[in-house]
């Protein structure tokens, strides 16, 4: 039992430690790209904004994916308590990633307004607030329709933001 119980405290130790350089990775990045002047409080120029929101659409498929994934796993397997403890601890990571990707998404959306729907930049208010509530739960909800709604969005924001290369197809609207 002691051999376990060092186990399990050397995993908790090293998810804490997971858990806080990722969240000093993001501080880092933030504040780099504020010294870059990528600050999107003060309005930014669509020739900056929109390659950030294509890039945020990847990202934000990337997570939404492996959330989703996760919570497939979970399900389908019978797992120790390490493991369903570590699958917590990097869902809790990815929610608070989306919240924080949505927060920077709602802030260079609203930069643009009103050349961009309000709708769409109310969702993605909405969705950082629901992410954040999520994630801030004890144990996240099972249920997959903030996915569903986070993935409907994504697919407007890729509307929006889509260009005239032959990767993207059309401009939606000219001054994004």
């Amino acid at each position: 039992m002691i051999h376990s119980d060092r186990e399990e405290n050397a995993l908790v130790r090293s998810l804490v430690l997971m858990s806080a350089m990722s969240t000093a990775a993001d501080l880092v990045h933030g504040m780099g790209a504020r010294r870059n002047g990528d600050d999107p409080t003060h309005g930014q120029e669509p020739g900056v904004t929109r390659p950030y929101l294509v890039s945020a659409a990847d990202e934000l498929d990337d997570h939404l994916i492996a959330l989703r994934a996760g919570r497939v796993l979970r399900r389908g397997e019978a797992s120790t308590r390490r493991i369903r403890f570590a699958r917590s601890v990097n869902e809790v990571l990815l929610l608070n990633r989306i919240a924080r990707l949505f927060h920077g998404i709602h802030q260079r959306l609203l930069s643009l307004y009103p050349a961009v729907p309000e709708e769409l930049v109310e969702q993605a208010r909405i969705l950082e607030k629901l992410f954040g509530e999520e994630r801030d739960r004890v144990g996240p909800d099972e249920s997959n329709g903030l996915l569903g709604e986070a993935e409907i969005f994504n697919v407007a924001l890729r509307a929006l933001v889509a260009d005239d290369s032959p990767d993207h197809g059309p401009t939606p609207r000219a001054n994004i």
